[in-house]
């Protein structure tokens, strides 16, 4: 039998074929081709950038995003980089992980310099601080990794604020 229903309407990203054209319904947003490190979406230098991407199906893992980060120095004490989840549909769960350079974002979660995995569809949020009287300049990789759930219709939040 097939999956398809032939329903009229269909439940965007639930993995199954329910009005026979040959895929599930999607509802990808503008990143949609960033999702491994190699293919990450470029946010320019120390950005302060919000957002608006979807986990849109079941197949949807990732959402990688990148920066380069300038080490400058600030009398505030150490700067920082901020990476902030919200607006989680009910039931999507998602867990965050920053590394530094490409070789670590590709080698996975054992290599983040900093990571936020809260249960549930909670926010998720993470700050890392810059090591004292090391540089720190370079390519920061920001991974917000599938969990539970999907959304085809309701973007989630992210904030990131590069090392500042």
């Amino acid at each position: 039998l097939p999956s398809c229903s032939l329903s009229p309407e269909s439940n965007c990203g639930n993995g199954i074929d329910e009005d026979c054209d040959g895929a599930d319904e999607t509802n990808p947003d503008e990143y949609e081709s960033n999702n491994s490190c190699g293919t990450a979406y470029y946010l320019g230098v120390d950005p302060d950038k919000t957002m608006y991407p979807t986990i849109d199906s079941k197949s949807d893992q990732y959402d990688f995003f990148y920066f380069k980060a300038v080490d400058g120095t600030s009398i505030l004490g150490p700067e920082k980089i901020w990476v902030d989840v919200s607006d989680l549909t009910n039931g999507l769960d998602v867990d965050i992980y920053l590394y530094k350079g490409l070789s670590d974002c590709n080698a996975g979660p054992s290599k983040a310099i900093a990571k936020s995995v809260t249960d549930g569809d909670d926010d998720e949020s993470l700050v890392w601080q810059e090591g004292f009287a090391t540089g720190d300049d370079g390519y920061y990789y920001v991974e917000v990794s599938r969990y539970t759930g999907n959304s085809c219709y309701w973007p989630y939040k992210l904030h990131i604020k590069g090392l500042k």
